[in-house]
């Protein structure tokens, strides 16, 4: 699959950047449902299959408007992955007898808190 994506799909998606206006975004749309679709059917997660068929998209010739038209298209598509993301979250896999385990976990929280609030309070110098 990623053979495929990396050498094969660059040049499909040169080959429809030649047509009318649409065909372009089309044809990318389907690369990445394709990819995501034979992904899932080799029983791997479907953002496997998209990465490498964004990866295929990314070296074509019509990145620039392929990256335009991703951009509007995120506006639904990434909400979406969120919100199916978290409701396959599984809460009762949070509780636990390994008290390592919620040391870890409150550890990595103040970590994550902590090195934000560092990150946000550096300015650089404007130049």
């Amino acid at each position: 699959m990623t053979v495929f994506s990396a050498t094969v799909l660059p040049k499909i998606i040169n080959f429809f950047s030649k047509g009318t206006e649409g065909t372009l975004d089309a044809a990318a749309t389907a690369a990445c449902f394709g990819g995501a679709a034979l992904a899932a059917s080799l029983g791997l997660s479907p953002i496997v299959g998209s990465f490498a068929a964004g990866m295929g998209i990314a070296s074509s010739n019509m990145i620039e408007k392929i990256r335009d038209y991703t951009d509007k298209i995120s506006i639904i598509f990434s909400p979406v992955f969120f919100a199916l993301a978290g409701a396959q979250f599984n809460i009762r896999s949070f509780f636990t007898s390994d008290l390592f385990f919620y040391a870890f976990f409150v550890a990595l929280v103040l970590v994550a808190v902590l090195s934000n609030m560092v990150g946000c309070g550096i300015r650089l110098p404007s130049s």
